[in-house]
């Protein structure tokens, strides 16, 4: 998968490409953070995510290289410089690195083809350190991973959203978190009846 940069990748796309993009910025279904119990296939519903249907982050890497990596590491400082006081992990600056990450990674490969990565990395994660190795699958619980899949749905809304051209991500994302946009808990999902 070629990758396209963010500056190019509407108006170099095929038509095709443009409208399928319009469409899913438009379908923003997106319900108001909550600490309710939430339905799980619901949630997926509205993020447009399957978790059993989808290129993971292997297959991610092999089209597009280092490029999810290099955002993430530059969101995780960002995050930490912006909300020092938190751990990271299910909570204000883990939701603000998600929605940062999105945004960063979508300006720079386009709404499409973030989505894709966006969504590959919550259905089938590898990562990487020095003391463990490789490691695959996903640690979180279900509330975990739909904290970080609806924090990346607002980045990436925010950064395809046009009134937002030429303003500092950090800016942009901290005003939604402000705002109380952000899912800063993992969420609560409702037990099946």
């Amino acid at each position: 998968m070629p990758l396209q940069s963010e500056k190019s990748s509407a108006a170099s796309a095929p038509a095709s490409n443009r409208s399928v993009e319009k469409t899913v910025i438009n379908k923003s279904d997106l319900p108001a953070p909550t600490t309710k119990p939430v339905d799980l296939a619901e949630m997926h519903r509205r993020l447009e995510f399957n978790p059993k249907q989808g290129p993971g982050d292997i297959e991610n890497f092999l089209g597009f290289g280092l490029t999810m990596r290099k955002v993430s590491i530059k969101a995780r400082g960002m995050a930490k410089k912006l909300l020092p006081n938190f751990r990271g992990f299910a909570d204000d600056q883990d939701a603000v690195r998600h929605a940062l990450g999105s945004f960063l990674l979508t300006r720079r490969v386009g709404g499409k083809n973030a989505k894709l990565i966006l969504d590959g990395h919550e259905r089938s994660p590898v990562s990487f350190n020095s003391r463990n190795g490789f490691r695959s699958g996903n640690s979180g619980s279900p509330g975990d991973v739909l904290m970080d899949l609806y924090n990346n749905r607002v980045g990436w809304l925010a950064a395809l959203d046009p009134k937002n051209k030429g303003k500092a991500p950090d800016e942009i994302i901290m005003e939604l978190y402000r705002a109380g946009k952000l899912q800063t808990r993992p969420f609560r999902i409702r037990e099946s009846r």
